[in-house]
């Protein structure tokens, strides 16, 4: 076994940009300009002459969406990196109007290509060197007003989630600690709120953010209500009927598979709410933010070294080969997981596919939790691991659905919550950890369906014109309420506000993935248990296919699951009911 760390571990950077990094990527982003300016003059070349378009423009597009994906996933960890952002905002703008020029003339080559005749676009695909391209050449042809309002809707998009994350990044917010008034960062006083020790202080805190968004929901509801408005104005103008439909179709799923998950987990309100109603019995209330919040008090902190060798041992329970790949990516430069008070609550995981490697950044505070993030984050760069950087046209974010994304990384969390569940000889040990998988599951069954609720709410009644801050707020205690089946006696009025994932430019509905994940996770480790060592070789070649085939084909393709069938999804709702059954009886005990 490696050498494990003592202490949270940091990233290497430098290795993906050696020398003087900032001017190395300058350096790559002139290249990556020449290069979109050769292709323009070749295409343009081309068009005149009613060439095709050749070998070479095809491998120089690739090597430009290989290099702007690496700078943007560097830029991205140098945002975690530093307070100052002034120089990876700087490099987003450049990064970002490339993307935009490759995106363009990706369009153009589409729409010549689309008037081709059949028989000479037939005789072009045929070639062995365009083969690995036709999935990027031939999607849905835009005419030249749609492509305007597609690219117009993208830009904006992006310039209303800098603005929200502009308004959380500028949140301070006075906190006393330890007889210390200080103040504190959005980021700060969420993690102190989510995860303190002393629980009086965690509600503290919780207020005092709760608070302060109440006093700052009209700006951040402005900026919410341009989402709206952009996504719904473009789906007119695109004849779209439903926003959903995008989400799905790069989630490579089905609307009949999404809506059998979510009924089969209606069916099971009455056992699942079991655990919140014994919670009730035994307290005087429960909240939205109890409800959240990491339970895990009565636990020793866990070092890091421990948390690498539990890690280590519960993969190797499935397979050693995944175990061998958290150790290296832990000891070899990928993870900074130091605690700073910069970081943003949670974690991530950047991929490098051109690499060959990833950087994951989480703030490591020997909770239960941190070590869950850091076990999850490792999921995704086993999935990132199985991924080759092949030639394509099309930036990794437009080919990777998240419904897969996430399924690899609960997958590994599930394996390590698990295992530390079964080793305990200590059943108050075993009891918390208990608590802690069931929130963890109810999270994704409840919280994440809230979620889901209440953004189909926001879009269909945005469609009439702007919601005002207090009638947003009204959706999401409306959403949660009925999500939780209105077990709680307190929910949270900012959830819209709190969570990034309603901001992202791409795509809406980035919610409904974590549940898919989940329960897709929970099926898939029943059969590593039963399969042993052939389930890795069977689950790498699933993700490896990431992207090229829709999820529900793939997960039936190779897993024999069909997961329009309630059957499915039920198998998997009842570990979770399983996992109740046994907190209460040892409660019981």
């Amino acid at each position: 076994m490696n050498q494990i760390p003592h202490k949270p571990t940091r990233w290497d950077l430098q290795r993906l940009y050696p020398n003087e990094c900032d001017q190395t990527l300058n350096n790559e982003l002139n290249e990556i300009k020449i290069l979109i300016h050769y292709l323009k003059e070749e295409t343009y070349s081309k068009f005149n002459t009613e060439s095709f378009i050749d070998k070479k423009m095809l491998q120089s597009f690739s090597d430009v969406r290989s290099k702007l994906e690496k700078a943007e996933y560097y830029c991205y960890c140098l945002t975690s990196e530093s307070k100052d952002h002034s120089i990876p905002t700087s490099l987003h703008n450049k990064i970002t109007s490339l993307k935009d020029e490759a995106h363009s003339l990706l369009s153009d080559w589409q729409k010549y290509i689309s008037k081709l005749p059949a028989e000479t676009q037939k005789e072009w695909y045929s070639l062995p060197f365009v083969q690995p391209f036709i999935p990027d050449l031939s999607t849905n042809i835009y005419t030249g007003i749609e492509e305007q309002m597609i690219n117009f809707t993208r830009n904006e998009l992006n310039h209303w989630k800098d603005m929200y994350t502009q308004l959380k990044n500028k949140l301070e917010i006075e906190f006393i600690d330890d007889d210390n008034k200080k103040v504190i960062s959005f980021s700060e006083v969420n993690d102190l709120a989510m995860n303190h020790d002393d629980p009086i202080k965690r509600m503290e805190a919780f207020e005092l953010l709760t608070n302060t968004l109440d006093k700052e929901k009209d700006l951040f509801g402005a900026v919410f209500n341009n989402f709206a408005r952009l996504r719904l104005s473009q789906n007119c103008a695109l004849q779209k009927d439903d926003i959903l439909s995008d989400s799905l179709h790069l989630n490579g799923i089905s609307q009949k598979s999404l809506f059998t998950m979510w009924e089969t987990i209606d069916k099971n309100f009455k056992n699942l709410t079991r655990f919140l109603d014994f919670k009730k019995n035994n307290a005087e209330k429960l909240t939205w933010h109890q409800s959240m919040t990491s339970q895990q008090n009565k636990q020793r902190k866990m070092s890091f070294s421990k948390a690498v060798e539990e890690i280590f041992n519960s993969l190797e329970m499935i397979d050693d080969e995944m175990a061998d790949f958290a150790l290296h990516v832990i000891t070899d430069g990928w993870v900074d997981a130091e605690p700073r008070t910069n970081k943003l609550p949670g974690g991530f995981c950047a991929p490098f596919l051109s690499e060959g490697e990833s950087r994951i950044s989480l703030r490591y505070d020997g909770t239960i939790e941190s070590v869950r993030i850091l076990a999850h984050e490792i999921g995704h760069a086993w999935h990132f691991k199985q991924l080759k950087d092949a030639p394509s046209l099309s930036f990794l974010e437009e080919r990777f659905p998240m419904s897969i994304a996430e399924c690899s990384s609960i997958l590994f969390e599930l394996i390590f919550v698990d295992h530390l569940i079964t080793v305990t000889s200590d059943l108050e040990v075993k009891q918390s950890l208990l608590n802690y998988k069931i929130q963890s599951s109810l999270n994704y069954l409840m919280a994440v369906r809230g979620s889901f609720i209440f953004e189909q709410l926001f879009y269909e009644e945005s469609k009439d014109g702007p919601l005002s801050s207090i009638q947003i707020e009204e959706l999401s205690i409306e959403s949660q309420k009925r999500a939780y089946g209105d077990s709680l006696e307190q929910y949270q009025p900012f959830v819209w506000i709190k969570y990034g994932h309603f901001y992202e430019p791409n795509i809406p509905f980035y919610n409904y993935p974590y549940t898919f994940g989940y329960l897709l996770s929970l099926g898939l480790l029943a059969i590593a248990k039963q399969d042993g060592n052939e389930f890795n070789s069977k689950y790498k070649r699933f993700l490896s296919e990431t992207g090229k085939r829709p999820v529900e084909e793939l997960v039936y393709h190779y897993f024999n699951i069909d997961l329009s069938n309630p059957k499915f999804w039920q198998q998997s709702i009842n570990q979770v009911i399983k996992d109740i059954e046994e907190y209460i009886h040892l409660s019981d005990s």
